[in-house]
């Protein structure tokens, strides 16, 4: 929850909101067949936290020279864009 001037409200969201990295998984259906599901990846919020980070007004250095997000460095920039949220 977060609070402002008009109260407390809820936000909802998926993962390609934060970003998220490229993958793929195998999938059964109800009739036994199994299928191959691939998703690109999104930059999303993380990507463009890192992309602006001294602007934003956070109290650190940024925690990484690489300001492009990905499956490596995702874990270090993902905490900084739930803080701006």
């Amino acid at each position: 929850m977060v609070e402002n001037s008009f109260g407390d409200f809820t936000c909802y969201y998926k993962s390609p909101f934060f970003g998220r990295d490229s993958g793929q998984e195998e999938r059964t259906n109800l009739y036994g067949q199994t299928k191959v599901y691939s998703w690109k990846s999104a930059p999303g919020l993380t990507q463009w936290v890192a992309d602006n980070f001294e602007v934003l007004g956070f109290d650190a250095p940024a925690p990484s020279e690489e300001r492009r997000v990905n499956e490596e460095n995702r874990d270090i920039w993902a905490p900084f864009a739930l803080e701006y949220l």
